[in-house]
């Protein structure tokens, strides 16, 4: 063996020909780890800004049933109207008491 064949035979410390000391424990794996989780957070970000330029998911319309306006004192009145929990008089009296405040 001449003075340049240690590096190929391992070299003093035992250095592979690759280069990989015995300091990196398991070799290459924990980067290829590390490496998709920088990719994951890569997208995350993309995706969040392209649904915040375009405003979000839009939602389907609510049913009529589930609308804001579906208890307004008004609708309830009406509704206990229809089912004959109250007469004529007393809800014409109280729809005109709503509509005055």
């Amino acid at each position: 063996m001449g003075m340049g064949d240690e590096s190929y035979a391992g070299g003093k410390d035992g250095a592979s020909v690759t280069g990989l000391s015995h300091g990196m424990v398991g070799g290459p794996g924990w980067a290829w780890f590390f490496g998709a989780l920088v990719l994951a957070g890569i997208v995350l970000i993309v995706v969040v800004a392209v649904r915040a330029l375009v405003g979000g998911i839009q939602r389907p319309a609510r049913p009529a049933e589930h609308a804001p306006h579906a208890t307004t004192a008004v609708h309830i009145l009406t509704e206990r109207h229809a089912r004959g929990e109250i007469d004529t008089a007393d809800f014409q009296e109280r729809l005109r008491l709503l509509r005055e405040e």
